[in-house]
């Protein structure tokens, strides 16, 4: 779920920008400038994201998932 939101929110941002919605905000840039600022942030985003995960992932911090329970009805319809 967090990964879909987080590919939502980055799909909007890059919408908006893309737009010119956020040019509103910074009246002295232009729109490429703008569209670049909001892809490196983006960017940052995720090199920071997999810099925590690959740290997680070394230390053997990812927890695993548990097993899924046995559907006690499955097949008696």
């Amino acid at each position: 779920m967090s990964r879909a939101l987080f590919a939502l929110g980055f799909a909007l941002a890059g919408a908006v920008a893309a737009t010119g919605r956020a040019e509103a905000a910074i009246p002295d840039w232009d729109r490429d400038e703008v569209m670049v600022v909001t892809g490196l942030v983006a960017l940052a985003v995720v090199v920071v994201l997999s810099l925590v995960y690959a740290v997680k992932w070394y230390f053997g911090l990812e927890q695993v998932p548990p097993p899924p329970e046995p559907d006690e009805h499955a097949g008696h319809h």
